[in-house]
């Protein structure tokens, strides 16, 4: 199994609308053979260990096998 951990920072203010899109695309990456798990984790405001800020997330993805990823790239 294949895990990716990315940072994503959106321009100042523009993070719900970049969201806006990756969740859009979502069913797609979903539906790619060897796609075992596929999507954000956003810093809860204020909570402890928020550390990326507000114009960040992070995409957790799982593949299958290092084929199955690069089929996705």
């Amino acid at each position: 199994m294949i895990h990716v951990i990315a940072i994503i920072t959106a321009k100042p203010g523009k993070r719900d609308e970049v969201l806006g899109h990756f969740r859009a695309n979502m069913p797609a990456v979903h539906a790619e053979a060897g796609c075992i798990e596929y999507g954000p984790a956003i810093d809860a405001e204020g909570g402890p260990g928020a550390k990326y800020g507000a114009d960040t997330f992070v995409v957790v993805e799982k593949w299958e096998s290092l084929d199955h990823l690069k089929a996705h790239a």
